[in-house]
């Protein structure tokens, strides 16, 4: 809770004091009708790219601290309510699997379904975006074997097998990624936002100055 104010009051804070600087610097310079409702409009665009891009991070932080945290517990959990799969027994050798995928991706499957979004603590919609991944990724198993080709596979030991652990480990680099690039893709967003806001402001202010300069010399 203290982490989530502090955030917040870094973003409020960086977020006007930098549009108030904009102001400062170049709204100064907007046509004079306008221009109060134009001060007020800058700092808002500020804040509220600051307070998003603070709060995406900070989501970031609390989801990766989340995933790691209560992976160990689920596997834990798996072994002890899933003593009868497979893959909690012995493992799935990934040399004999890739010659027969359908019972690795029976395996899977049966995984995929009794594990949830909330267990891992992760939206819904990245949770979904994970289990894509997952299956590519063990596609890359396979197709790595079968054209002998050694590739590194979070989801597969050190013997080639696929384990509890190494199932849940792969599943947290997995998740891990989706939230990165998540968030990548925000941030990048509210940058070109305000980037486009911005330039705009510049042309805005150039052409005003450009004017009453043309005026004042006429």
């Amino acid at each position: 809770m203290v982490n989530l104010i502090l955030f917040g009051a870094i973003a409020v804070i960086l977020g006007v004091g930098l549009g108030i600087l904009f102001n400062k610097l170049v709204v100064k310079d907007f046509p004079e009708n306008g221009r109060k409702a134009s001060y007020v409009k800058t700092v808002v665009v500020f804040l509220l790219i600051a307070v998003v891009i603070f709060a995406v991070l900070y989501g970031k932080s609390i989801v990766d601290s989340s995933v790691k945290s209560f992976s160990g517990k689920i596997e834990q959990d798996i072994k002890k309510n899933y003593s009868n799969l497979d893959i909690v027994k012995n493992g799935i050798d990934i040399t004999a699997a890739s010659k027969d995928s359908s019972k690795l991706n029976s395996t899977v499957n049966d995984l995929t379904r009794v594990l949830k979004p909330s267990d891992f603590g992760v939206p819904a919609f990245i949770w979904n975006t994970v289990l894509s991944n997952v299956k590519k990724e063990l596609q890359k198993i396979i197709i790595s074997f079968n054209s002998a080709e050694g590739v590194s596979n979070p989801f597969v030991d050190e013997k080639n097998y696929l384990t509890v652990s190494s199932f849940i480990n792969g599943l947290q680099v997995t998740i891990l990624k989706v939230v990165k690039i998540t968030v990548i893709v925000i941030i990048s967003i509210c940058v070109i936002l305000l980037a486009i806001y911005i330039l705009a402001s510049l042309s805005k202010a150039s052409k005003e100055k450009k004017r009453v300069a043309s005026k004042n010399a006429g």
